[in-house]
């Protein structure tokens, strides 16, 4: 597909669905046109955000711990596809896709298929496909449509997997509804990704109700140098530079934990030499100042947002980093 053949009328009444955030709302696509309009756009936007969870959880040394991908509520298997592309079929083998729309279904398995990999993939209801298979679950962008019966069903089948990988806009509702699937699956696994701990979530303390746990991926070079993707951000009315995300990856291995990490919440706020930084440790989600002249090079890396996922610094009693 190309810009040429984008199905603008198609896409703006799918922004309009997404923006109502309806739950169980039901298919909302209605031809192979809807699909293919929203896998070249949104699903693209939706990939850079699976790449740069992919990114972080390879550069701490996480491979998969099954060769079965379990893809629900597909979609167009962006979160499959990902899968594949940043660890290969040789090391996922068997591919099951599931989403309560049969044409996207379909359309995530010949998508998979046209990008020659040589794995296997099948379109089944995992709940009864699945006979004691070991296998990776990942779920991408659904968290807003569920009704109970389908998060139950959703939480019943993660506790079943070998590892669960969850990626969400990035909202304070998809956060929060991803704060309560990892309350209720933390006792099964450890909490590998965007948490340092395996405790208790610090934003549900009083005082962080303004808080969400969300983070940014860096949009490529081709959000800003083909012409569509300009012509996508004001018709549907996105702001390309800005790609939030929430996620969640939970595994049954324990991981090899950073001594006093932290993970940054959001984006810090610099006013003049001070920077106000949001973040996550063992026991404590809080805000912490840091001084430009304590640590330029720290300054430096939160500066440019090109910091990794977790860091380590020495603040004092009074919420400042003293060191980093």
């Amino acid at each position: 597909m190309d810009w040429e053949s984008v199905d603008w009328a198609a896409l703006e009444r799918l922004r309009d669905v997404f923006l109502r955030r309806e739950e169980a709302p039901g298919p909302y696509w209605q031809d192979a046109a809807d699909l293919e309009s929203y896998d070249f756009t949104f699903g693209r936007r939706i990939a850079w955000k699976w790449s740069a969870v992919l990114a972080e959880m390879i550069a701490a040394g996480w491979t998969p711990p099954a060769r079965t991908l379990v893809d629900w509520g597909c979609g167009t298997a962006i979160a499959a596809r990902s899968m594949l592309a940043h660890f290969g079929a040789g090391t996922i083998e068997k591919v099951v896709l599931w989403d309560h729309s049969v044409a996207a279904a379909d359309l995530a398995r010949e998508a998979i298929r046209a990008r020659g990999y040589e794995v296997v993939v099948t379109v089944a209801d995992p709940a009864t496909h699945l006979s004691g298979d070991a296998f990776v679950l990942v779920v991408s962008h659904v968290i807003n449509e569920l009704d109970t019966t389908g998060r139950r069903d959703l939480l019943e089948l993660a506790t079943r997997a070998s590892a669960v990988i969850w990626v969400e806009p990035g909202t304070p509702a998809d956060s929060q509804a991803l704060i309560d699937a990892r309350d209720e699956l933390r006792k099964a696994f450890h909490c590998w990704f965007p948490c340092p701990h395996d405790g208790a979530c610090g934003l549900r303390a009083a005082g962080n109700e303004r808080h969400w746990c969300h983070h940014f991926a860096r949009p490529p070079t081709e959000a800003f140098t083909e012409g569509g993707w300009a012509a996508f951000g004001h018709r549907i009315g996105i702001d390309l530079r800005s790609l939030p995300y929430s996620y969640l990856v939970l595994d049954r291995r324990e991981p090899a934990r950073l001594p006093n990490g932290r993970r940054i919440i959001g984006r810090p706020r610099e006013a003049a030499a001070v920077m106000q930084v949001l973040r996550c440790q063992a026991g404590d989600v809080s805000e912490v100042q840091l001084q430009k002249r304590d640590s330029r090079s720290l300054w430096k890396t939160l500066e440019k947002g090109r910091h990794p996922g977790l860091l380590a610094w020495q603040e004092d009693n009074q919420g400042r980093i003293i060191s980093g």
